[in-house]
């Protein structure tokens, strides 16, 4: 039951309704939305840098230095660095340190012993990620991490061909998955 304190004023409760229906309206709203815009613009240049940017960048930094051929097998190391070892030790460090992102938006758990699982798929990926970095002086770790990090995404991205992607963010990874899975298979293929 609402009491007013005073003819014509509004009550204590309707001004706190007031203010969260204020608040719903500016988080969903046109502030959301432009933040939003940004999030999908950056994550599509993230990884529009991580597939091809990034390691021919690298590669070319490599010839410069050490005046070597720049092949396949050197764009390959870099491809398996950048694609494999940051995107999936980023990946990790950021789902176990925020397990609630991966399972609401990304896996759309809303409970919260799913959270200790996301953890656990945050270290997982973490450590395959710690291979594809480590693979950068070592050309046998190389190898593993392509192939791991090749399954990794060729599995992954075998799970979107049966069911449409749920937004424009998942969309986005998929095909990201599906150009990493081809990228290493290419580069296993010329080993």
């Amino acid at each position: 039951m609402e009491k007013y304190v005073s003819i014509g004023q509004r009550s204590f409760t309707s001004r706190i309704r007031k203010e969260k229906n204020m608040n719903q309206q500016v988080q969903t709203g046109v502030f959301a939305k432009k933040r939003n815009a940004k999030k999908k613009q950056v994550s599509w240049l993230l990884y529009i840098a991580l597939v091809f940017v990034l390691p021919l960048l690298s590669a070319g930094v490599e010839h410069y230095i050490d005046h070597s051929l720049q092949t396949i097998q050197m764009i390959g190391k870099w491809f398996v660095f950048w694609t494999t070892g940051i995107y999936l030790f980023a990946s990790g460090v950021r789902q176990a340190s925020n397990p609630e992102f991966t399972g609401m938006s990304i896996f759309r758990l809303s409970s919260r012993e799913s959270y200790v699982m996301m953890k656990q798929l945050g270290f997982a990926n973490m450590a395959l990620g710690a291979m594809g970095i480590l693979s950068v002086i070592n050309d046998q770790w190389r190898v593993i991490a392509a192939i791991t990090g090749g399954l990794y995404f060729g599995l992954g991205s075998s799970l979107y061909l049966f069911s449409a992607p749920a937004g424009k963010n998942q969309l986005v990874t998929q095909l990201y998955y599906w150009m990493v899975s081809a990228g290493l298979l290419a580069y296993l293929v010329t080993l």
